[in-house]
């Protein structure tokens, strides 16, 4: 919490991704939950990396089943709502 002249203010959230980032590239800095696609699969970031391979559990999990097609989010888009 921030206190703010005798207030308490919520802190601001953390950075978080959330968008497809398309095809892993290791000098691409990657936040909490950016997506990518890996030979084939598709992971979400765990937290901010940068040349982690998506297959390193500890920065990566997978993401949705064990093949993923194409894919990618507009920004009117959200994940569960039409």
């Amino acid at each position: 919490m921030l206190y703010v002249g005798g207030s308490t203010a919520a802190a601001a959230p953390a950075s978080t991704g959330g968008g497809s980032k398309g095809a892993y590239s290791g000098t691409t800095a990657y936040v909490t939950n950016d997506l990518v696609t890996y030979n084939g699969s598709a992971y979400i970031a765990l937290g901010s990396t940068t040349g982690n391979l998506p297959t390193n559990t500890t920065y990566w999990a997978p993401f949705g089943g064990s093949t993923v097609a194409a894919w990618s989010f507009t920004a009117d888009q959200k994940m569960g709502t039409d």
